[in-house]
């Protein structure tokens, strides 16, 4: 939409807004189109002069609110809005929708100057006021927001088992956005931490550098003072404490307003830059250190105190987080008296690490930041100097110093609100809807352990250290999609699959570019709230028609498993069929030769493993050195090439060499092999998914869940569940050549 100054543009889900013009102006309403239902409704209002008079009053005003009424008109408005901006102010004016003539309007910005008018409608016509202006009052500055059991605050466990690890703290649905992720979890560390994506207790403080050695992913941190601190302050003692709550928009109780309301203008003041939308917290932690003791106790640090503050706070796209240090609230940094500081060497190994104040974001990013003075004895002296305003910006930081001593704020996203929504719903449009393609991909297994041993899908090496592990499926559809699986790396969940956000996998794209998805995903999940959006181009499976694959094993002087279970030995020597499934679709063969030293005994050494339309792949034994040779379609490949990580060969199949003495091949029906050596004989594993039940005959049997019928041969006779070693021999054995 556009007045005289120029043009803008207005999501419909936002505020109401106003544009006032002196002169003839031109308004257009058009939908963007972003999602399949096209179409809006919109209402406006043309004042002109005309309308008849309201008279509008100033009552009164505090730091952040403005309060206002209307003189009675004798008649109740059908819509009643104000207007409202700074005088003098470029912005687009605001405005607030009432029902009542006493109206009240939070969110603004102490010692500033506002000016605001009403507009009404009633049968008909629309009623305007006068323009009036007052001016908020100044806030008196306060480091700390009120805290403790008086506010109804939680308490962090003192037990002493959880003072080992970080207390998880779960967020409301929408999470916060913190450095370009999005999280829904945070752990509250005793030590004067909250960490991100694990709750590992991180004990010695060490400032913040870009050094990749010994890194884990998600290690992102806060660190309003990271020391080192008594524990039995905490469990025994009960002198020391950790308090937290949550405040959010959707709760409406005095108290959460006023602390969002307190929060807003704290931001909007504190921070300089304009932001790509006007800011307004929809959810605030505040997490508070009382009382924090030295790990190293002695007569002079037994009476010194650490209290200290954190602050999150987001409207669910930009985040911020504000470090508070009441006047005399940081006691101590090196366990002596302040007096003495002076003397304590940081360059000894004998000394504890002295506390860190900035954060990480972890080693995904590389990014972090350390407050002058970390990692230094003067750190202590951080609630008597004048705090900073800190921003990410793309190669550093810009640093703003705002006059008020022990409060720091940063900013901890690069979000660009609006347009992140717009390239959300622009990824959306151009993705192809994905329900006709489901239906041919492979169901997640339900947990981690089960996708490790599912030849059907790969998990991703570097997975050990993450909050989540996923796992892909070995093939794609036909049409070129791959499933996502994605599981929970917390040990006290039994790698549970993660279903949609946050964290669960998608249907992918074959040769899907990695960036592009990641940018969607922090469009749609990170950057703003329209993580729905994600899912619905890229949906999680929730493992409900998941179904693990059946094995079968054929080792040593040949002994079977059947796909049934049923365990029997035969000690054939030549070229047989070990399993055929659908008539010929898929073939597994292997050949025997007699063991070594006297006798009839024989062994595997060879093994050969068809597709329809793949590969043929085989395995060779050889007699003296005991190596295996591979063969891919009659081809050489070189064995000691692979690895553990999977390779496909000619489009069709995927091979990897999981052990040292191992060869796996996985093939587009999910049916694997894997070739075993062991003291001189091939052992062979057979996996295959329960799509093949009913369709099986040879050495493995016929695969129904009846063992009674396993030893039937190509002719259809069944031998008898108890039939003799010999009768297996020559009946059933020597039959599947």
């Amino acid at each position: 939409m556009g007045d005289q100054h120029g043009q803008g543009k207005y999501c419909g889900k936002k505020s109401h807004f106003a544009v006032i013009s002196i002169r003839s102006a031109k308004v257009r309403l058009h939908s963007d189109r972003a999602f399949e239902k096209i179409g809006f409704n919109a209402t406006y209002y043309v004042i002109d002069n005309y309308s008849k008079g309201i008279n509008l009053r100033v009552k009164s005003s505090t730091a952040t609110e403005l309060m206002l009424d209307i003189a009675d008109l004798g008649f109740k408005f059908t819509e009643l809005f104000v207007l409202y901006k700074e005088k003098e102010s470029q912005k687009t004016w605001k405005v607030s929708t009432t029902s009542s003539t006493n109206i009240t309007i939070r969110g603004l910005l102490p010692s500033k100057q506002y000016e605001a008018r009403a507009v009404g409608y009633f049968k008909g016509r629309v009623y305007e006021s006068q323009l009036v202006t007052t001016v908020t009052k100044q806030q008196p500055q306060e480091q700390m927001y009120d805290y403790g059991p008086s506010v109804g605050d939680s308490v962090v466990s003192h037990e002493w088992g959880d003072l080992k690890k970080c207390f998880g703290v779960e967020l409301n649905e929408e999470g916060v956005n913190i450095f370009m992720k999005r999280y829904h979890k945070v752990y509250i560390c005793r030590n004067g931490v909250i960490r991100f994506g694990e709750n590992v207790f991180p004990r010695w403080p060490k400032p913040f550098s870009g050094s990749t050695e010994g890194c884990k992913n998600d290690l992102a941190m806060l660190a309003p003072y990271w020391a080192t601190t008594d524990p039995y302050s905490f469990y025994q003692l009960r002198i020391s404490a950790v308090y937290y709550q949550i405040y959010t928009s959707s709760q409406k109780t005095v108290k959460s307003k006023e602390v969002l309301n307190r929060a807003t203008s704290e931001v909007n003041r504190l921070y300089e830059d304009p932001l790509p939308e006007e800011f307004q917290a929809t959810l605030v932690l505040i997490v508070t250190w009382h009382n924090l003791r030295h790990l190293n106790l002695n007569s002079e640090t037994r009476s010194l105190y650490n209290t200290f503050q954190a602050v999150i706070i987001t409207d669910g796209v930009f985040t911020f987080v504000m470090y508070n240090y009441p006047p005399n609230g940081i006691q101590w940094s090196a366990p002596m008296a302040r007096a003495k500081w002076r003397l304590y060497s940081t360059g000894s190994s004998v000394n504890d690490p002295l506390p860190v104040v900035g954060w990480s974001a972890g080693c995904e990013q590389y990014e972090y930041f350390n407050v002058s003075r970390s990692g230094e004895v003067t750190i202590g002296d951080i609630g008597a100097i004048y705090g900073q305003t800190v921003s990410r910006r793309e190669g550093g930081f810009k640093q703003n110093s705002h006059g008020f001593k022990g409060k720091w704020l940063f900013r901890l996203e690069i979000s660009t609100g609006q347009s992140s929504e717009q390239h959300c719903k622009s990824w959306f449009k151009m993705q192809p809807d994905p329900r006709p393609y489901l239906e041919y991909l492979e169901p997640c297994p339900c947990t981690f352990f089960q996708a490790r041993w599912d030849e059907r899908f790969n998990v991703e090496e570097d997975w050990r250290g993450k909050s989540k592990i996923c796992a892909y499926s070995t093939f794609t559809s036909k049409d070129g999609w791959q499933q996502e699986c994605c599981y929970s790396n917390d040990w006290r969940s039994n790698g549970a699959l993660i279903v949609g956000h946050p964290g669960g996998g998608g249907a992918l794209r074959e040769n899907y570019e990695t960036n592009e998805v990641n940018n969607a995903y922090d469009w749609c999940c990170a950057q703003s709230t329209m993580c729905h959006l994600y899912y619905q181009r890229r949906p999680s499976d929730d493992c409900k028609q998941y179904e693990p694959p059946e094995w079968s094993w054929m080792w040593g002087d040949p002994h079977f498993v059947t796909l049934d279970g049923k365990n029997y030995t035969f000690n054939g020597l030549g070229e047989y069929v070990m399993l055929d499934a659908k008539n010929g679709f898929f073939q597994l063969q292997a050949r025997t030769r007699l063991a070594k030293g006297d006798g009839t005994a024989t062994v595997f050494c060879a093994a050969v493993v068809k597709e329809r339309n793949t590969s043929k792949v085989q395995v060779n034994l050889e007699r003296q050195a005991g190596n295996m040779t591979l063969f891919i379609d009659e081809e050489i490949l070189d064995y000691y090439s692979l690895t553990n990580q999977s390779t496909r060969l000619n489009g069709s199949v995927v091979v990897s060499r999981p052990k040292e003495n191992a060869f796996r091949v996985t093939f587009p029906s999910g049916i694997s092999v894997t070739v075993t050596e062991v003291k001189g004989a091939l052992s062979i594993l057979l996996a295959m998914p329960k799509s093949f039940r009913n369709q099986t005959r040879g050495l493995l049997g016929t695969w129904n869940g009846n063992q009674t019928d396993d030893l039937t041969t190509p002719s259809g006779d069944v031998l008898p569940a108890d039939a003799s070693s010999r009768d297996i021999h020559f009946r059933f054995g020597q039959k599947c050549k």
